[in-house]
């Protein structure tokens, strides 16, 4: 069972550019942590680490589990991964909705019967999961981005601007779906430049400048 996922003292740095240091936190299971700040803070590459797909420069990620604690990096090599989603995650624009979920369910061990599962949670249910990602619109590729996000079922999920390219039914799945990850107890991490957002969501707030 997931107990938290926390940050000590991390820093996260590109060359000579530290985008942010010594930062601390610790985000307990039925909990939503929001990350803010302006365009350039640092949010995305905050989220990438947290998600396991980049290493923070100094300093220590930790997943803590009621029998083990590991990093988020050990959770991907475990075939276990947080469920990421980011506005820059590509999309096989070849294939279909369905066709691009059953290729990563296959890939992750996940039996397909769960692609129309969560396709329809999202809203691409019927002729939508049929249709190639290329002829979808920005908001039905970021439902299918959310979709993937979860085919492992996953115990904490990380989201750069979930939002982003939603219109109002979607920015609703998007409330719906924390909620419910948080009332089962799990943990969600969420990026967000909206003031509103983040009163909705923000059971802790983890506010990041520019230094």
């Amino acid at each position: 069972m997931l107990k938290s996922v926390s940050a000590d003292n991390i820093s996260v740095a590109y060359g000579s550019r530290t985008l942010m240091q010594s930062l601390s936190f610790k985000v307990l299971s039925g909990q939503c942590m929001v990350v803010a700040g302006r365009n350039g803070s640092g949010k995305s590459s905050l989220l990438r680490c947290i998600a396991g797909l980049s290493a923070p420069s100094a300093g220590t990620l930790s997943v803590e589990f009621s029998e083990r604690l590991c990093t988020p990096t050990q959770l991907i090599q475990e075939n276990a991964p947080p469920g990421y989603c980011a506005p820059d995650l590509n999309l096989y624009a070849e294939l279909s909705g369905r066709e691009n979920l059953t290729f990563l369910a296959r890939l992750s061990g996940v039996h397909t019967k769960k692609v129309d599962e969560l396709l329809c949670v999202v809203g691409l249910c019927g002729e939508s999961a049929g249709r190639l990602v290329a002829h979808y619109s920005s908001g039905m590729q970021q439902r299918l981005r959310i979709a993937a996000s979860l085919i492992q079922s996953p115990e904490f999920i990380v989201w750069d601007e979930p939002t982003a390219t939603l219109d109002g039914s979607g920015r609703d799945l998007v409330d719906q779906l924390i909620f419910e990850y948080v009332a089962k107890n799990g943990v969600v991490i969420i990026a967000t430049n909206d003031a509103s957002e983040t009163e909705r969501w923000g059971d802790l707030v983890v506010e990041i400048g520019t230094l």
